[in-house]
């Protein structure tokens, strides 16, 4: 079993990293807000990617019940993530920033083709912080508890992490 991120995260991910990519080329203000974004951006979903979002994966198992000792490789992918978790939304904070510099540079030399693209990632991290994050934490919790409950998986040297 392999913890792996849900293809529908990661197309919306890249969907969303490449929206701010086209504008990469432009010169000045709105070109260099436009690198300045990616960069933050990029570094920033690698991150969930590696810590949050392969959590994930497990919920359609988890609804049906589905709770097996292989499943205890994702308590130390979830302790890593409840430890990454504040810089997670420390990002979401420095994105922020970063996108109403975009914003302006884009209003600035009328770009209103890039005018909705700030709300669509602000709703994404909303979204990330309300409904995913949570879910992921969540996710982590119930293998271990669940886990904990039996009393082989005490002894299992994977939960030794």
């Amino acid at each position: 079993m392999r913890l792996e991120v849900p293809d529908v995260l990661k197309r919306e991910h890249r969907a969303l990293l490449l929206k701010v990519q086209t504008a990469m080329p432009l010169p000045g203000r709105f070109g260099e807000a436009a690198r300045r974004l990616t960069a933050l951006l990029h570094a920033h979903l690698a991150r969930e990617e590696h810590f949050a979002f392969p959590l994930l994966s497990l919920l359609p198992r988890l609804v049906n019940g589905n709770v097996g000792e292989e499943m205890a490789m994702a308590l130390p992918v979830a302790e890593r993530f409840r430890r990454e978790l504040q810089r997670l939304r420390e990002d979401h904070v420095e994105i922020v920033a970063a996108l109403e510099e975009f914003g302006e540079a884009a209003r600035a030399e009328g770009r209103d083709d890039y005018a909705s693209l700030g709300m669509e990632l602000i709703e994404h991290a909303r979204v990330e912080e309300s409904i995913l994050y949570p879910a992921a934490l969540m996710v982590g919790e119930y293998v271990r508890l669940s886990l904990r409950s039996r009393p082989e998986a005490v002894a299992s040297p994977s939960l030794q992490d």
